[in-house]
């Protein structure tokens, strides 16, 4: 977690089951998954999917997109950012 410093913008996200979100991110970003499914899918500014499990650091700037792919277990998500963090619609 000390990735992303002392001064880091912070959003807690609840993804249901089959259903994505995407946001827009810039800086250094820690993602934290918990809950019953340790599982997320993410795409970082359109390319390729990616399994994550429990934790990820990226550097981006742009856009990400959380997945959840189960088909009955919602994905609590805690995103850290050093800049700022956009959901888009």
């Amino acid at each position: 977690m000390d990735y992303v410093g002392e001064d880091y913008k912070e959003v807690k996200l609840t993804i249901g089951p089959r259903k994505s979100i995407k946001l827009k991110v810039e800086g250094k970003c820690a993602i934290i998954i918990g809950g019953p499914n340790g599982w997320i899918t993410i795409k970082v500014n359109g390319g390729p999917r990616q399994k994550v499990f429990k934790l990820r650091l990226l550097n981006v700037v742009g856009r990400l997109e959380l997945i959840n792919e189960s088909f009955s277990l919602p994905s609590s998500v805690l995103l850290r950012s050093t800049g700022p963090i956009e959901r888009e619609e």
